[in-house]
């Protein structure tokens, strides 16, 4: 617009829409004028592209000496301060500034950091990047999971009996079919005591639990399951007052609940209302509240199309091929 600059972003827009589009239109959704966008058909460079490299506002102070009198200082003596460079400056240029000082620190600190002493131990890098992980394979159990180096992981249970192949890194795992990647996984570590440890989602196994839901009742990775402690206080309140298996069907039904419409954090605030309140959960009134709400689907209009056209284009077909 008259009056600003053109920037680098507006700039990869207009270029973007000029593809499909004529000047003036994607000049338009740019919010750039006709005449800039005819200049930048001339002259496709950025904006920051054609800005000149900055220059130095005033003469090198050490332009002269540096290379001549502070590196030989330098390399005889690699721990002298720069002060007491300076300082010999001083008494070597007497009409020497005392602000060159910092520019004079500035520039021994840059020489160092190229042609110190942490330089001349280093070897060079390697053409190419390291490898920074481990790779093995991984066999998904029917317990939905596998184990690796004393922690197991759940998967998704439609990988149940697949091979994987696992990127181990230091703090994730990355899970491979073939050459596809599938997920990653945070990496588990075992107990202080060499005990097996647990990287448990809930969403991997909830399918399996509600086809058993007792199944939880003996589950060694029983805590590591509960998204967030207001399912396991709900799930201990449910095993004081009910059945061991109602507790177990219950539970589950609200994990799968949580999974399926998406509202796990919401549905914890209401159990730790209830159990403040000394109330068990109403599953169907649970299932009420987070159903989906029928104002927001979509409505499609369906239009049926008369059954005579099939009839014309049988009758078209079979008379072209006759």
């Amino acid at each position: 617009m008259p009056g600003r600059h053109i920037n680098d972003h507006q700039m990869r827009l207009y270029m973007k829409l000029r593809a499909t589009n004529p000047p003036t239109m994607a000049a338009a959704c740019a919010a750039i004028s006709v005449a800039s966008a005819y200049r930048i058909e001339g002259d496709p460079r950025l904006p920051s592209q054609k800005k000149p490299p900055r220059g130095r506002r005033r003469p090198d102070p050490l332009e002269s000496i540096f290379e001549a009198e502070v590196v030989p200082m330098l390399l005889a003596a690699a721990q002298v301060r720069p002060v007491a460079i300076f300082e010999e400056l001083q008494r070597r240029h007497p009409d020497m500034q005392a602000n060159v000082r910092r520019t004079l620190e500035r520039r021994i600190r840059a020489w160092r950091a190229l042609h110190g002493a942490e330089r001349a131990t280093l070897q060079p890098l390697p053409e190419n990047r390291t490898c920074d992980h481990e790779e093995t394979s991984a066999f998904v159990t029917t317990s939905g999971g596998f184990t690796l180096r004393k922690v197991f992981y759940t998967v998704p249970s439609r990988l149940v009996g697949h091979r994987l192949r696992v990127k181990l890194y230091h703090d994730r795992l990355e899970l491979l079919i073939g050459a596809t990647r599938l997920l990653t996984l945070e990496r588990g570590r075992a107990g202080p005591n060499g005990n097996h440890g647990h990287v448990v989602d809930y969403r991997h196994v909830i399918h399996t639990l509600r086809r058993k839901p007792m199944a939880l009742l003996n589950l060694v990775y029983r805590d590591q399951l509960f998204p967030r402690e207001a399912y396991r206080l709900m799930f201990e309140r449910l095993r004081e007052r009910l059945s061991d298996r109602l507790a177990c069907r219950t539970i589950v039904e609200l994990l799968s609940l949580a999974h399926d419409r998406a509202c796990e954090a919401e549905l914890a605030t209401l159990l730790t209302e209830q159990l403040a309140a000394d109330r068990l959960p109403d599953l169907a009134a649970l299932r009420t509240r987070f159903a989906p709400d029928p104002a927001r689907l979509p409505e499609v209009p369906v239009e049926l199309v008369p059954l005579s056209l099939y009839e014309a284009l049988t009758e078209s077909y079979l008379g072209a091929a006759a």
